[in-house]
């Protein structure tokens, strides 16, 4: 678990690109939903779709928060620690 808070905590985008509606196929199944519930806050729900390749290589996935209008690329680490989380 302390892993996933790392990796979690450490995330950053890769860059932003789409604003606005999300017009692209690559978050319409996401491998990995990811809802963070704070006391106090709202929740916040994070969905990571489709693989980004630049060429041949696996750079990360699409990602994009519910309630915020930009689809970002996350880093492939990210994806990787998600994969490996089976909670019961």
């Amino acid at each position: 678990m302390d892993d996933l808070v790392a990796a979690i905590r450490g995330a950053r985008a890769r860059e932003a690109t789409a604003y606005g509606a999300d017009s692209t196929t690559a978050l319409e199944r996401p491998r990995v939903v990811l809802t963070v519930r704070t006391h106090g806050k709202p929740d916040q729900t994070l969905a990571i779709g489709a693989e980004r390749r630049e060429g041949a290589e696996l750079v990360g996935a699409y990602a994009r928060f519910d309630g915020r209008a930009v689809t970002y690329v996350v880093e492939q680490s990210l994806v990787d620690e998600l994969a490996k989380l089976e909670l019961e």
